[in-house]
């Protein structure tokens, strides 16, 4: 196969299938910053310590645009996901295709959560106030005053052993694997 939409078709054909996203579908955002700036802002301790400094980090050099070129892939993405059992995004920067299918191994920089009390925000509500005039500045949760975060997994974090768990057993559940 040699598009991404002659994949769409052939797996059309299966009804249970795992999709796993990884790099070669990586949104195109130009990140601005080295692995050592990544290292060194983008981490729980920074988060506890330093929740400023820690979005301003995430406001100025992670959250980027995406490509307007990149979006065509992640459109097919979306059409291949209502016929695909579960997707597995490695990415952290891509669109979420599918809420109700997708695993993000790595969270999202598109998900929000407070560490309290567990309440998930969306992008909608982190950039509700992004303005020319009016520069976002980091959002805390609704209900209990903490600075949420990104579901992303910081720097040194581990995975969600219930998430991998969930994957594991989607996977052995399914007839049809795809790496996209």
């Amino acid at each position: 196969m040699k598009t991404l939409e002659e994949l769409v078709n052939h797996l059309k054909k299966y009804k249970d299938t795992v999709m796993i996203i990884g790099p070669g579908v990586q949104p195109n955002t130009t990140l601005d910053f080295t692995v050592e700036e990544f290292n060194e802002n983008y981490t729980r301790k920074m988060f506890r310590r330093e929740p400023e400094k820690l979005w301003n980090f995430y406001l100025n050099k992670m959250n980027k645009k995406i490509d307007s070129k990149d979006l065509k892939a992640y459109e097919l993405l979306k059409e291949m996901s209502k016929d695909t059992s579960i997707i597995i995004n490695q990415n952290i920067n891509s669109p979420i295709i599918n809420h109700e299918k997708e695993y993000n191994l790595h969270g999202s920089i598109h998900d929000w959560i407070c560490p309290k009390c567990k309440i998930k925000y969306t992008d909608n509500y982190v950039f509700s106030n992004d303005t020319e005039n009016n520069p976002i500045v980091e959002k805390t949760c609704e209900l209990c005053g903490s600075y949420i975060r990104p579901t992303a997994l910081f720097t040194g974090e581990k995975y969600n052993q219930v998430i991998l768990d969930e994957i594991v057993k989607k996977i052995n559940d399914t007839d049809r694997k795809s790496v996209v």
